[in-house]
Formats: structure tokens, C-alpha cells, sequence
């Protein structure tokens, strides 16, 4: 009897000796020695280590509303390669609708007819309004709808996940419920919040768009930020280049003007901070907060404030078009914005 009591205490003495061993890196870090067995640490979630946590909502009709889009261009060709006049519209009455109006009557079987040859299974057909004439009305199907609300979800997952990824993020979780996207970040500090936020919200889209070339707005902000606005675009990081190329035909020669900023740190008042939705509260002496501010929303304001001293550098028919690319630096790449004007329209 005493000989098994003996034995049970042994066992549980090593077993508890072996948890203390195994728990070790831990509580104790990276200090233990390279030959320390036990390497692993025990991953805490946000009860017991602290983070964030972000409950992300997609709007999913978004992607269904850009599929009609893509199939509004489509269809736009089609009826010009045939000569059929006509506008095609994806009006906001249902999610992926679309509707063609056509100068004949008489095309408009011809062209339902073209339209469920070519998109079968991608669309089906509704009722037109009483105001859109000669036309065919036409939706995405629930079915395919469906279909790209879930590649949507799931890439929205996967581009959220690698972007955590990308920043070093440790041990994050992030999964999908419904349609929203759920994400903990155990361990993150305050002063990072802000900076993952923006970076998971920053919007991911390739669109191709028209350069203006020698845009007058431009080359007027190039004026000003290479001139008479030099010492502020200084102080604020901002850089005015262009692009220059000779069109081979006609020996003309192009000029793309663009300015830059990149993402930095600056010190602002609680309104200030709370404007451009810095969550930061730590109020340093003067009674502002360190935030990180976008370099997209460093030449916004810049421009507005140039807009109110010389009107040339007000938009007119293009846009101004915001991009985020990577400038190389000494030690590597930097996200850095880029801001130069298109004909399309703004993204």
C-alpha cells in the first residue's frame, strides 16, 4: 500500500515538474538558453493578454452592383459592333441591375435575344419601369449574385489576413460570420490601433483609368508646391514631380504632373485627431495626441488650403486621383501616395 502511495506521488511530482518545465518559456521569455527543450509559449487571447477586437461589416452588394458594371461595358460593345443604338444603365433598383434603352423598338428582341445567348446563367430578366421605353431590363441572377458575395467574402478574409500578416502582427485571428469579417489582434498596444485599422480599411481595387496629360490643375499644384507654396509642402512632406515622353508620330511632347506624401506622425488636438479618427487619448503637455495621419490625407488638406489662395489648383472636369504605391527607400520600400489627375472617376 505504501509502496503504490509512493509511486502515485513520483508520477505526480515529475508530471507537475514536467508542466512547470513545459509553462517556463512563458513566464520567463526569450531569456532561457538555446539548448532549453521547451521553446513554444502558450498563445493568450484577448481576456487574458488584451488587444483589439474589430467586427468588420461588407457590403457585399457592392461586388454584385460591380459585376453589372463590368457586363454594362460589355454589352456597350456588343451593341456598337452590331450598330444598334442605345444606352445601357445599371440603375440602383435592385443589386446587379441593368437596363438597355434603344433608339428602335424594333431591335429589342434582337437584343434580349443577344443578351440571354451571351449571359446565360449569369442574368435574368425583370420588369422595366414605366419610364424606360424601348428597353431590355435585365438583373444578375440570385444564384450567381450569391456566388460573388461569397468570392467576395472570402478574398475580403484573405487580403485582410495577409495585410495583418504583412505588419507582424502575432497570432492573429481572423474569421468570417455572416457577412462580416471578425478580427483579434491579442497583445496589440494602443499606439498601433489606429495604424492596423487604417491599414485593413484601406480599400483594395484595380481600376484602370486615363491619364490627364499637362492637366492644368495639375501643373498648376506643381507650380505652387515647386514655388510660392514650397516651405509648406516642405514641412508636410509632400513632393511635386512629373513624368515627361515624346509621342514618336508627332514629336509632341507629354507631361504627367503628380505630387506625393508619405503616411506620417504628427501631433494634433482631440478634435483634430478625432477628425481624421485617431482613437489615440494620451494628451501630452501642449494638450494634443500623436497620431499617424495618411500621406492621401496630408495632400487633401494641403489642397484645400491651396484651393483658397489660387483658384487654379481647384479641380474642374477631371478628378483628382489618389493612389497608394511603394517608393524605395535606402533600406528598402515605404507606402508612400500618389496624387495626379484622371478622367475617370475618382476611386
Amino acid at each position: 500500500m505504501e509502496r503504490s502511495l509512493r509511486n502515485r506521488t513520483l508520477f505526480f511530482a515529475g508530471l507537475m515538474a514536467l508542466c512547470v518545465l513545459y509553462l517556463l518559456p512563458t513566464f520567463v521569455g526569450d531569456s532561457l538558453p538555446s539548448w532549453y527543450y521547451f521553446q513554444k509559449k502558450i498563445s493568450l487571447g484577448l481576456d487574458l493578454k488584451g488587444g483589439a477586437h474589430f467586427v468588420y461589416s461588407i457590403d457585399l452588394d457592392t461586388a454584385v452592383d460591380d459585376k453589372a458594371a463590368e457586363l454594362k461595358r460589355d454589352i456597350e460593345t456588343q451593341l456598337a459592333e452590331k450598330k444598334i443604338e442605345g444606352t445601357v444603365s445599371t440603375p440602383a433598383v435592385a443589386p446587379g441591375a441593368l437596363t438597355v434603352k434603344l433608339t428602335d423598338p424594333a431591335k429589342v428582341a434582337e437584343v434580349q435575344k443577344l443578351i440571354n445567348s451571351e449571359y446565360s446563367g449569369i442574368i435574368t430578366g425583370r420588369t422595366c419601369g414605366p419610364n424606360d421605353g424601348a428597353a431590355v431590363c435585365v438583373r444578375i441572377s440570385s444564384s450567381f449574385a450569391d456566388d460573388v458575395r461569397k468570392r467576395a467574402l472570402e478574398q475580403a478574409v484573405k487580403t485582410v489576413r495577409d495585410r495583418i500578416d504583412e505588419d507582424g502582427v502575432a497570432e492573429p485571428t481572423v474569421i468570417k460570420k455572416d457577412d462580416q469579417i471578425i478580427v483579434e489582434l491579442p497583445g496589440l498596444k494602443d499606439e498601433a490601433t489606429d495604424r492596423i485599422q487604417e491599414m485593413i480599411a484601406r480599400t483594395a481595387k484595380l481600376e484602370f483609368k486615363i491619364v490627364a496629360n499637362d492637366s492644368p490643375q495639375m501643373a498648376a499644384i506643381f507650380r505652387q508646391v515647386r514655388g510660392a507654396g514650397a516651405a509648406e509642402a516642405e514641412a508636410q512632406g509632400i513632393k511635386a514631380e512629373a513624368d515627361s515622353w515624346t509621342v514618336d508620330k508627332t514629336g509632341q511632347q507629354l507631361n504627367d504632373y503628380f505630387m506625393t506624401a508619405p503616411d506620417r506622425v504628427e501631433k494634433l488636438t482631440l478634435d483634430e485627431a478625432k477628425a481624421v479618427g485617431c482613437k489615440s487619448t494620451e494628451v501630452d503637455s501642449t494638450g494634443k495626441v500623436e497620431c499617424l495621419v495618411t500621406g492621401r490625407r496630408v495632400m487633401e488638406r494641403y489642397l484645400a488650403q491651396l484651393a483658397t489662395t489660387d483658384p487654379a489648383t481647384k479641380p474642374d472636369d477631371d478628378h483628382v486621383f489618389v493612389e497608394l504605391v511603394e517608393a524605395p527607400t535606402g533600406s528598402g520600400w515605404r507606402p508612400e501616395w500618389r496624387c495626379t489627375t484622371s478622367s475617370g472617376r475618382c476611386a
